[in-house]
């Protein structure tokens, strides 16, 4: 089966970590692209929402920058050096892309510098996802992430997947790396790990969001609410340059 980060499917092992944040971009990219016309896709990958930073009113140009030359950007560059001129580009969306980098201060400063005056910045990071990276992580909170980005107006900072989606996300994981080092050790003939897997994945997705709805609405949403609440897997900021 396909992976897509796009459009997530219950039987990903990160269903949980990548639903809320499309569903934020959504909400939040259209009406706002509206007369933004140069956007930057910064840290872009292979580009899984340029849907979204295309769309909102007449097309933009989009300009795709990843320090890995892998995915085939327009430039090559770090974050924390952006060869382009200050206010350069009225939208910049960075999605996971703080946490790996080697100075997020410099590399949100870098951001708030590229986007012209009224634009728009909207970087998504890890918050307690517990994600394996080859190189180490930064890990933010709320506080963290708004001192980042003191030189724009934060306008929202948007909590994604609380506390209660951590075991099952968890669990994902620990049987992607059990189905991975069983592929690595017996070849073929580990093919049935890995149907197993997907149907462990759309149950454990499954459990999680029937927890998440019951924090939003349910005779114990107040409790479950402020729990969930308490520990994020990942956060969206969105901020804008005065």
């Amino acid at each position: 089966m396909p992976y897509d980060r796009r459009r997530p499917r219950l039987w990903q092992f990160d269903y949980l970590h990548l639903r809320p944040l499309v569903l934020d971009l959504e909400q939040r990219l259209p009406d706002a692209l509206r007369g933004a016309r140069f956007r930057l896709d910064l840290g872009c990958g292979d580009s899984p929402y340029r849907d979204l930073l295309e769309g909102g009113g007449p097309r933009g140009w989009v300009i795709r920058v990843d320090a890995w030359t892998g995915p085939h950007p327009d430039v090559v560059a770090r974050a924390e050096e952006l060869p382009f001129m200050t206010g350069a580009f009225d939208a910049v969306l960075a999605t996971q892309v703080l946490q790996s980098v080697e100075d997020p201060g410099r590399a949100a400063a870098e951001m708030g510098r590229v986007v012209s005056s009224g634009g728009r910045v909207w970087a998504s990071t890890h918050g307690a996802w517990p994600h394996c990276s080859p190189v180490p992580e930064h890990r933010f909170g709320e506080p963290d992430l708004r001192a980042l980005f003191a030189g724009l107006h934060v306008r929202e900072v948007v909590p994604e997947a609380g506390l209660l989606a951590h075991p099952f996300a968890l669990l994902n994981i620990v049987v992607r790396e059990a189905t991975r080092a069983a592929d690595r050790r017996l070849g073929a003939l580990a093919w049935p790990a890995r149907p197993l897997a997907a149907v462990v994945f759309l149950l454990s997705n499954l459990t999680g969001r029937l927890l998440e709805r019951l924090a939003m609405r349910g005779p114990l949403a107040i409790f479950l609410g402020a729990l969930d609440r308490s520990l994020p897997l990942n956060y969206l900021v969105v901020a804008e340059k005065p």
